[in-house]
């Protein structure tokens, strides 16, 4: 009953909660460091993501957290070729007179160093807003529930390893919960979240349970979000991981920028303040979530498509062998993939598409959705041409794009 008055008290709230100067400077801390040159991308099996590692279990100590399993923080699990990973796991212990327990994850690796054979040959990627931002909110929104003393359902704060090789720190912990997963009420997903812009912020999965948007219309209000709710839970972020398994999630981004999964993924691009109240919106939802006593109705919406769409068993997802360049407009759940940009010297840029652009068909493919987009590419080899047909200042055109090798 405390966290229902609490929200019914924040809905009258006159104005916006403002990110506090010391939340915007512990956030930018974390983002810096894990961005630095000295971590050199964080990439799996990489000595500096074991440092990075290290970093994030004192972080979370400072947030208030407990060690998230009987003997302490880590969970080991074997990546690609025996190499070691470890999930990170801080635990907030309920007062036990409530049912089930929550999970908020963010993961902390990144893509390292340019191979040789790569687009960026040893050159650091240094993974700033991915997810560099998406630790960063998840520690303050570990602070404000901490805050609030003893909730009914204990919450677990999860930084996960090797998302970015298949999503394997998530795929483990789904499969090693720190305690049954049939009791689990939600996941929450913090994910490239360092780049709201016109206080824009995207949330994947509010279609996995009756009681999302609601919720998060309420939550949001002091924070004055403009939320794009997208109801799929499915994806390639670590949500998609508990999704699978009949878990409610959402996953909250902000969208990708010219920079992501490149060198210029950089510290300077991430806006700290706007970290700070994500991280405080997820903290509010979670003290709901802890202390209301409410249960979730799970939505299997898109399961379908997500036996189709999501990794193989093992985490294996059918590798794009192609790179087009186009930034997809992922707050767009359907009619046409709208593009927000394009990378600089993409075969997307040389071909003439353009910010704005709404591509409509592939070839004889219609695009639909950002899934029929990539079933679209999957199916590519490099050199291959394709024709788009897209959506222009109103008129429909077609633009050929020869895709090149995904690197």
């Amino acid at each position: 009953m405390r966290r229902l008055f609490t929200l019914l008290m924040v809905l009258l709230a006159p104005q916006t909660v403002a990110a506090g100067d010391d939340a915007v400077a512990r956030a930018s801390a974390v983002v810096e460091r894990l961005a630095g040159e000295e971590l050199r991308g964080r990439g799996a099996g990489s000595p500096q993501l074991d440092h990075a590692r290290d970093l994030v279990v004192g972080w979370m100590e400072e947030a208030g957290l407990q060690p998230g399993f009987g003997d302490g923080w880590l969970q080991d699990f074997s990546g690609p070729d025996g190499v070691r990973l470890t999930n990170v796991v801080g635990r907030l212990p309920g007062s036990g007179s409530g049912d089930g327990w929550l999970l908020v994850g963010a993961h902390y690796d990144g893509l390292g160093v340019g191979a040789e054979d790569s687009a960026f040959p040893g050159e650091i990627h240094p993974g700033a807003d991915d997810n560099a931002s998406g630790v960063a909110a998840l520690l303050e929104a570990a602070r404000a529930v901490a805050a609030e003393g003893p909730l009914q359902r204990t919450v677990y704060f999860a930084a996960f390893s090797g998302e970015e090789i298949g999503r394997l720190g998530s795929i483990h912990l789904a499969d090693h919960p720190p305690e049954p997963l049939t009791s689990a009420i939600a996941m929450l997903n913090l994910d490239t979240v360092g780049g709201v812009e016109e206080d824009r912020l995207i949330v994947f999965g509010t279609g996995t349970a009756e009681e999302f948007p609601d919720i998060l219309r309420g939550v949001n209000y002091p924070y004055g979000f403009d939320l794009s709710l997208s109801k799929e839970g499915a994806g390639a972020s670590d949500h998609a991981s508990f999704f699978a398994k009949g878990i409610p999630v959402l996953h909250f981004f902000s969208g990708a920028k010219p920079g992501y999964h490149r060198p210029g993924d950089v510290v300077d691009f991430v806006d700290p303040e706007g970290v700070v109240r994500v991280g405080g919106l997820v903290g509010e939802l979670v003290i709901y979530l802890a202390d209301s006593g409410e249960e979730l109705s799970f939505v299997p919406a898109g399961a379908e498509r997500l036996a189709k769409k999501a990794p193989r068993p093992g985490g294996k997802r059918k590798a794009r062998r192609v790179s087009v360049g186009t930034i997809p407009d992922f707050g767009r759940e359907s009619g046409g993939i709208l593009l927000s940009g394009v990378l600089p010297g993409s075969p997307a840029e040389e071909a003439g598409l353009r910010k704005g652009d709404l591509l409509v068909a592939a070839d004889e493919t219609a695009l639909d959705n950002i899934y029929d987009y990539q079933g679209v590419l999957s199916e590519l080899n490099p050199g291959d041409p394709v024709i788009f047909r897209i959506v222009r200042d109103g008129e429909t055109r077609e633009v050929e794009v020869t895709v090149r090798a995904r690197k």
